[in-house]
């Protein structure tokens, strides 16, 4: 059975928002910046928390936040930008 990962160039993108903590990214009307992960599952993070440094992903259907330490934690976790 294959397994599925991200794009390569998704991955980049997504560690690279990470690191710059957003500042790469347009403002979006709801200051949340929008994730999907492997297992199906979608979440946001928000710009302010981005911003100062904390990796925190709240699942959109339960509200669960998943912290990470670092944007590679994210990315090891099968987070990526949606």
């Amino acid at each position: 059975m294959a397994t599925f990962n991200w794009s390569q160039s998704l991955l980049s993108q997504t560690v690279e928002t990470l690191t710059t903590q957003g500042m790469n990214l347009v403002p979006t009307p709801d200051g949340h910046v929008h994730f999907k992960s492997l297992d199906g599952r979608h979440g946001s993070m928000d710009v302010l928390s981005l911003m100062s440094g904390k990796f925190e992903i709240t699942d959109k259907k339960t509200y669960d936040v998943e912290r990470f330490s670092t944007p590679e934690a994210v990315i090891a976790a099968g987070w990526a930008l949606d």
